[in-house]
């Protein structure tokens, strides 16, 4: 067996307990390979954790350095008063917790467009940077145009 495989071993020289030492005299753990402290690797990970280089599971492009998750929901054109933005209501069904009955919520957003909708289009509008104070969302395409 190596010496320096066990604890009980270790010399001076090694630096810590239990560790060895890489050629500029730094422990292991601070070696390139091995990361920063703090930072986790793709084998010391979190299961389901993905690294840049990793790229996604099952493809072979690799990760961009931050990942945004923007949502997207279909509305119906309410309001188009307004220069380069229109008013969309978002519909959804929502089950009463305790009577069971489907309810109809709905919630007006102001999305920006730089194309010609009318009051009745479907469109599908995308969350975004915010623009103005209440402008937070954007038309990314239209579903159905009002007849």
């Amino acid at each position: 067996m190596n010496p320096s495989e066990h604890p009980e071993s270790a010399t001076p020289e090694s630096g810590l307990l239990g560790t060895t030492t890489s050629e500029a005299g730094l422990p292991d753990t601070a070696t390139p390979e091995a990361g920063l402290p703090g930072t986790t690797t793709p084998e010391a990970g979190l299961p389901g954790t993905a690294t840049p280089e990793a790229g996604l599971p099952g493809t072979a492009t690799p990760l961009p350095d931050t990942v945004r998750v923007r949502r997207s929901l279909v509305g119906r054109v309410t309001s188009t008063k307004m220069l380069k933005t229109v008013t969309v209501l978002v519909e959804r069904r929502v089950k009463h917790p305790l009577y069971g009955k489907y309810m109809v919520q709905s919630k007006k957003v102001h999305a920006h467009t730089n194309s010609p909708l009318t009051t009745g289009d479907v469109v599908e509008v995308q969350e975004c940077r915010p623009i103005s104070k209440t402008k937070t969302w954007m038309v990314v395409k239209v579903l159905d145009r009002a007849a």
